[in-house]
């Protein structure tokens, strides 16, 4: 098969939050089985409006860029 892939002009990631925000989802999808709350603090869930029993492949792309940008206001 091939896959091409399209640069996004309109994108949701700054260039230079893309480390940090491949390595937020990779501490998301560490455990796929378990649910977000074993991850994240369920106020930073609720926060953004996501329901902390939910597991990270039931998430969208623009809920988990909404949870990196309210974690990534928390830290800094």
């Amino acid at each position: 098969s091939v896959v091409k892939f399209d640069k996004k002009i309109d994108t949701l990631i700054k260039k230079e939050d893309a480390v940090r925000y491949e390595k937020f989802l990779h501490k998301a999808f560490s455990s796929p089985r378990k649910m977000l709350n074993k991850v994240f603090s369920k106020e930073i869930l609720n926060s953004v409006g996501i329901d902390e029993t939910l597991r990270p492949q039931n998430i969208n792309v623009e809920k988990w860029v909404e949870l990196f940008n309210q974690i990534r206001k928390v830290i800094k």
